[in-house]
């Protein structure tokens, strides 16, 4: 009798214990794909480029290029209220590189523009695809831009 209780009990045990295991890693997994990504953005007179570090990633020095075309201003109110946009999307070996892998398709949408400018991305490669949120602050690098 007390044989079957204690199994019963090692059963039980062992069952909650995988359960606990399982709620433990898949939200985990979750999360780690919709995680936060902060980059930096600059502007030029005809466009944006993001530059956000690529999440799936195998170096860190990896970044996801995506380039929005614009002409008409810094910050247009229409970009919070468009819902996804097409950008081209390239994913870089690292900043200084011209070593870049096209993107068969990239859309990016904006949840707050401000000082900082925080949305969604998601790209797609030939057999796979980058998503998240993230946020990026602006960083130029070079001579002051002067558009006509």
């Amino acid at each position: 009798m007390h044989g079957t209780v204690n199994g019963e009990r090692m059963l039980t045990s062992k069952i909650l214990r995988r359960t606990l295991l399982f709620l433990a890693v898949v939200p985990a997994s979750c999360v780690g794909q919709s995680a936060l990504v902060k980059g930096t953005y600059d502007a030029s007179c005809e466009s944006y480029t993001f530059r956000l570090p690529a999440p799936r990633a195998a170096t860190p020095e990896t970044e996801l290029r995506l380039l929005l075309r614009w002409r008409g201003g810094l910050y247009p109110p229409a970009f919070e209220a468009a819902g996804w946009i097409d950008v081209q999307a390239k994913r870089c070996s690292s900043r200084k590189s011209d070593r870049c892998e096209e993107a068969t398709k990239g859309q990016i949408r904006f949840e707050q523009i401000g000082k900082r400018i925080t949305g969604d991305f998601h790209v797609e490669f030939a057999n796979e695809h980058e998503e998240g949120k993230f946020k990026v602050k602006y960083h130029h690098t070079g001579p002051r831009m002067i558009c006509e």
